[in-house]
């Protein structure tokens, strides 16, 4: 009979710690994807700054009257910035779809109640929420000034 007790303890032991480490892979996980969030928003924020800059050097060289190959020159560079910002506008909007899921699985994982997180990875997940929020804040900096 001790011997049987023993083993249910066992089991039940046995699949708590399975079920740890579980959880503490889908926590890296969701971790990994809001630091590739960030990224992503900075990559973002890179590339509208480029396109603007490239917006402004093109409408400096081209300011005074131009010839007609100069004109077709200068609508197919527009063209191109055209086509690069309906890519960036389609970047953000997939960032705004991956976000709230994303903070709503995190949510989750701070406010667990059977596997709680640990300190450490608690720490690193309000880490990687402060970049997001200082990618989207220089983000919307760059948004606002175009």
């Amino acid at each position: 009979m001790i011997c049987a007790q023993g083993s249910a303890i066992s089991n039940t032991v046995d699949r708590y710690t399975q079920r740890a480490q579980v959880k503490a892979a889908e926590r890296r996980k969701i971790l990994g994807e809001v630091n590739q969030l960030a990224a992503d928003i900075g990559r973002c924020e890179n590339n509208i700054a480029t396109l603007m800059a490239e917006l402004n050097a093109v409408n400096a060289k081209y300011s005074t009257q131009r010839t007609t190959r100069e004109e077709v020159e200068f609508l197919k560079i527009l063209l191109d910035c055209a086509k690069r910002k309906l890519a960036w506008e389609k970047q953000v909007a997939s960032l705004k779809r991956r976000a709230p899921a994303l903070l709503e699985s995190m949510s989750s994982v701070m406010t667990d109640t059977d596997y709680p997180p640990s300190q450490e990875l608690a720490e690193q997940m309000v880490q990687a929420l402060q970049l997001v929020q200082k990618a989207l804040e220089r983000l919307q900096a760059v948004e606002i000034s175009e």
